[in-house]
């Protein structure tokens, strides 16, 4: 889709999607596309991000292995993200912006308490 143009438009990389957003989010540029860059490994690894996540198992076959943290660190992205979108589509539209403020308040401190309380799953302990 990056390669098609329409009356001089084209869209955006999935990248550049995430630098304009994650500007928009407080971000630097290079915090973004590492956060990009970051979930790109989690979704499709590449060989250099599936190497620090991968180990022989038991049967000396490989395995994935992904710590609490870094779970923990996906999902508040995506939940985040996702609020801070809606933000700024209600803004956009001019509606509701302060009701959906005060219902997006509580979800932000729910993450950081869970997000603090998650433990790390150490994979010699895993069952």
């Amino acid at each position: 889709m990056t390669r098609w143009t329409v009356e001089g438009e084209s869209y955006p990389t999935f990248a550049a999607i995430t630098q304009l957003a994650g500007t928009r989010c407080g971000l630097t540029a290079e915090q973004a596309r590492g956060t990009y860059a970051g979930l790109c490994g989690y979704a499709h690894p590449s060989v250099v991000f599936a190497r620090e996540n991968r180990s022989l198992g038991p049967l000396g076959l490989p395995q994935f292995e992904y710590r609490a943290s870094d779970i923990e660190k996906v999902s508040r992205m995506g939940v985040l993200t996702f609020l801070e979108a809606t933000r700024h589509c209600a803004s956009y539209y001019e509606s509701g912006l302060d009701v959906l403020d005060a219902l997006i308040a509580p979800i932000h401190q729910r993450v950081d308490e869970l997000g603090t309380l998650a433990p790390e799953i150490l994979p010699q302990a895993a069952t």
